[in-house]
């Protein structure tokens, strides 16, 4: 019987690997039951996958998964088991972040909220403000005004007023729907309001949706709409203390490297790293200790070259 030789063009190759590399993800994706239920190890999720440190993904998985419940919006989380990375997805957008073993769990939830919080409900309203001119702004006027051979009366100039736009911004970011209350950020305050102690009162699920809605109608002016939604449909229930607890940071070598590499950008512009001793330092709420002079120094580096 005569053999035949089978020829396989480049082509067909990359064709079967990518049905291959399909096909797998897919495995992946139909061994969980449930939006997000993997991160918590439905059906021995975790266990089967080929993640190399299982105890590290199990345990980020259940700390992601306490995340995603409770902030205004419904993420969709896929591990990637070819890159070895989750992919968050929220509509259309999709964004896979790596994992890495010397990434503590609290930094990895922080890069994975620095992009959600784009999609969260929120405003940026701007508005007039009317306000007193500044001493400096004063001394100008009457300069000029003797400059030009005019009168100045220092009361009529403290009577004046100026006009200047002034931005307002509103940020929905944690929610507890049994409750029906959301912590809510304006300007930096934050309180926790409820959109269930009203005379209409709404679920939270409701009150939500409709936010959405809004948004995406996107008129003109989406921004005012959507702040006189909130104010109209929640009350205040009390405000946050701005206090923060301490919080100490002893990280072993990378581990400690990648905090400052995650949190500088947010940090750095408004709080400074202090040193209280050779190894310990502050840095907001933040008490860190350094397990040596050269990883002590390499941090330093991250912070100062930001």
């Amino acid at each position: 019987m005569e053999t035949k030789e089978v020829i396989v063009t480049e082509e067909e190759v990359k064709e079967v690997k990518e049905v291959k590399e399909v096909k797998e993800v897919k495995e992946v994706k139909e061994d969980k039951i449930g939006t997000n239920e993997w991160l918590v190890n439905k059906n021995n999720f975790i266990g089967k996958s080929n993640f190399e440190d299982k105890y590290y993904l199990e345990t980020l998985g259940r700390h992601i998964s306490n995340f995603l419940k409770n902030i205004p919006i419904t993420p969709v989380s896929s591990y990637d088991p070819k890159y070895k990375r989750i992919f968050f997805s929220v509509g259309d957008n999709s964004k896979p972040f790596n994992l890495d073993l010397d990434m503590a769990y609290f930094d990895y939830i922080t890069l994975v909220k620095r992009w959600l919080v784009q999609f969260f409900p929120q405003y940026t309203y701007v508005y007039e403000k009317e306000e007193e001119y500044s001493e400096d702004e004063i001394l100008e006027m009457r300069k000029q005004a003797i400059d030009n051979g005019e009168k100045f009366d220092i009361n009529d100039a403290l009577l004046m007023r100026k006009t200047i736009n002034t931005k307002s911004k509103g940020l929905i970011e944690k929610i507890t729907l049994k409750a029906d209350e959301f912590t809510f950020n304006l300007d930096g305050q934050k309180s926790i309001r409820t959109s269930a102690n009203l005379d209409n009162p709404l679920p939270l699920r409701v009150f939500l949706k409709e936010l959405r809605l809004i948004r995406s109608k996107n008129e003109s002016d989406v921004e005012y709409k959507i702040r006189d939604y909130i104010f109209s449909n929640s009350k205040e229930v009390k405000k946050l203390n701005k206090n923060k607890k301490e919080i100490t940071i002893q990280y072993p070598g990378k581990t400690m490297y990648n905090f400052f590499v995650v949190n500088v950008p947010e940090l750095k512009p408004h709080y400074k790293l202090e040193k209280i001793e050779d190894y310990l330092y502050r840095w907001d709420n933040y008490i860190i200790k350094f397990e040596s002079e050269t990883l002590k120094n390499d941090c330093i580096n991250i912070y100062e070259s930001f």
